[in-house]
Order: C-alpha cells, then sequence, then structure tokens
C-alpha cells in the first residue's frame, strides 16, 4: 500500500519509517523544504533512540517532498498547539483536510494528530467524500522507534468497516487491536496522558508530605509500584511534568470539559500541583544548599 504521511514532525517521521520498516512505500509531505532535503539525505531532524540508522535503512522505501501526492491513505501528523484560551488550534489540521479533498476527494484520511473528541467526526460531516479513522499514537520520547514497532496496543476508530480491516493490515503488530469509533479512539488519547499526568502529581504530592515528616519518598514509590494495580511507572518524584504533550493535552481536554458544562475535577487538581510543583522543587534546593553552606 502506498501511503502518504503529512508532517514530518516527531509523530510523522516515526511513523512513516515504522510503516517503511514494514515494507510499505512511504511519502513524506512537508512544507518545509531545508527538512526534506535533509530527511532524503538521511538525517534526522530530531532526537530519538535508532531513528536515524531506521531513516537510512528505509531510504528506498521513503520519499520526501513539499508536493502532495494521489495516494491510496493520506496520514495527518501536523501539530495540534495549545491556543491562549487552553483550546486545541486545529488551523493545520483543517487545512490539510481541506487540500486532501481538493486533490483526492474520496481519499481515505487518517488521524494520527491529538485532536479533541469530536474532531473526526465533525471533518467526516464537512467532507462526507472522504473516508476518515482515528488512530492515535502512543511512542514514548527516548523509545518512539522502538514503540512504532511493538506498540502495547494500536486503538483504530472508524465508522468504515473496510477501511478498519485496511488500517489493521497497515499497523499489524502482535499486540491488541481496539476498534472504536473516532471520537472514543480521540478520546482514549488524552485519557491516557492525563493518567499518567495525574501518577506524576499524585507522587510530587507525596513526595511533599515526606518532605515533611521525614519519609523517603523513593521507597515509598518502590513499595506501591510493587502494587500490579500501580505500578512502578510515572512514580518518580521531581520537578512535574512538561514538555509538548501532556501539557497542551491537558489543556485542551479539560477545556473541551468546561466547554461542555462539565469540570474534570481529578485531572484539574493534577495540573495545579504541577503548575506549583516546579517552585516547591526550587525553592526545596535553594533551602538545602543555604543549609549546606550553614553548616
Amino acid at each position: 500500500m502506498q501511503v502518504t504521511v503529512i508532517g514530518t514532525g516527531y509523530v510523522g517521521l516515526v511513523t512513516a519509517i515504522g510503516l517503511a520498516d514494514a515494507k510499505h512505500d512511504v511519502v513524506c509531505v512537508d512544507l518545509n523544504k531545508e527538512r526534506m532535503e535533509q530527511l532524503a539525505q538521511g538525517i534526522a531532524p530530531i532526537t530519538e533512540e535508532g531513528i536515524e540508522e531506521a531513516l537510512q535503512k528505509n531510504q528506498s522505501r521513503l520519499t520526501f517532498t513539499t508536493e502532495y501526492p494521489l495516494s491510496d491513505l493520506y496520514l495527518v501528523a501536523v501539530g495540534t498547539p495549545e491556543r491562549a484560551d487552553g483550546s486545541c488550534d486545529l488551523s493545520a489540521v483543517q487545512a490539510v483536510v481541506k487540500l486532501i479533498h481538493s486533490i483526492q476527494p474520496d481519499a481515505a484520511v487518517v488521524m494520527k494528530s491529538t485532536v479533541p473528541p469530536g474532531t473526526t467526526e465533525s471533518l467526516q460531516e464537512m467532507y462526507p467524500s472522504l473516508r476518515f479513522a482515528m488512530v492515535p499514537e502512543f511512542l514514548r520520547e527516548g523509545t518512539a522507534i522502538r514503540d512504532m514497532r511493538n506498540p502495547h496496543r494500536v486503538v483504530i476508530g472508524t465508522h468504515d468497516q473496510g477501511l478498519a480491516e485496511s488500517l489493521a493490515d497497515l499497523f499489524k503488530t502482535n499486540a491488541p487491536i481496539v476498534h472504536v469509533d473516532p471520537t472514543t479512539a480521540e478520546l482514549t488519547k488524552y485519557a491516557a496522558n492525563s493518567f499518567l499526568a495525574v501518577k506524576i502529581s499524585f507522587i510530587n504530592e507525596i513526595a511533599r508530605l515526606a518532605d515533611i515528616v521525614g519519609a523517603d519518598v523513593e521507597d515509598v514509590a518502590h513499595g506501591i509500584g510493587l502494587d500490579p494495580r500501580i505500578g512502578p511507572a510515572f512514580l518518580k518524584a521531581g520537578a512535574g511534568y512538561g514538555g509538548s504533550c501532556f501539557p497542551k493535552d491537558i489543556a485542551a481536554l479539560t477545556t473541551l470539559a468546561q466547554r461542555q458544562g462539565e469540570h474534570l475535577h481529578v485531572i484539574e487538581a493534577a495540573d495545579r500541583t504541577n503548575e506549583a510543583q516546579l517552585e516547591y522543587v526550587l525553592q526545596k534546593s535553594i533551602h538545602d544548599r543555604v543549609s549546606g553552606l550553614l553548616c
């Protein structure tokens, strides 16, 4: 199957390389001409374990261009940044879908960009001749190539049975394949990131209490992490979560909920804890340093 991936940022590039690994011919489209030339030379613009080796190994199956080709399948992996009000900026996604429709109005369009629940359904209403699906990414920074090759699960959200079967074959894996509707797939992505953020904020609150009562938070985390219902991942106390995903995804989800008249109290509390955590860590560091000097 010839696949076109639109957007060669973190998600788009890793997805394209993973599909090329699986023997698919992949056309990568990005308006950044310099980046396309760099990628065509086998030079990765992002830092990720194994990405440059995988890029060079699959050069014969990867094409890099600034022009939109006719394709069996378009994967949309453009940015969805946070707006000033906390909502998700979908302008790039909307522009790409509009362009695809003008080129090939009966194309299959798969959303890889993280978009708020209901987005894919809205796009389907706007462009009824296109065939839509949402297949969220669950890549971890540092292990993204490994995660693409060996995912924990593949979530396919579509009402089109034929497209669902094609995507199950495209992303063929030994991991569970979860077939749902597009809105459920979109919410699954946000729910996963939000739950991990809650774990981080939870252990950071326990760390603050541990400082007060004289306990060792690392031992506490080890003790509770041995419970299989909890697990050890994301229980490392520190400065909180940051990066390009968690903050914007949580802002988009909580803003969407509030506009629907709902409050996601647990997630909102986790975000407030995270906002205060960096200041707490800085103050603790200053206090410890001053105490050390006085000693």
